[in-house]
């Protein structure tokens, strides 16, 4: 449920089969906890991640819902 007011954002990995370069392939998996580290560590504007789906049983792709920043 969304508080009125606030925009929400999500994040979508693309789908495992359209990974072109091996790097790219679970590049989102580390991104909920460096936007933490980053929220913990610095004053830098950082996202809020509510939850990071890896399961792919919503969505065929890793993904994640995020604060927008204002």
């Amino acid at each position: 449920m969304a508080a009125e007011g606030i925009e929400y954002l999500i994040r979508i990995a693309p789908a495992p089969e359209s990974v072109f370069i091996f790097y790219e392939r679970n590049m989102i998996a580390p991104e909920p906890r460096l936007h933490k580290l980053l929220r913990k560590r610095t004053n830098t504007p950082v996202a809020e991640i509510f939850i990071y789906d890896d399961s792919r049983s919503l969505v065929p792709a890793d993904y994640y819902p995020l604060k927008k920043l204002e």
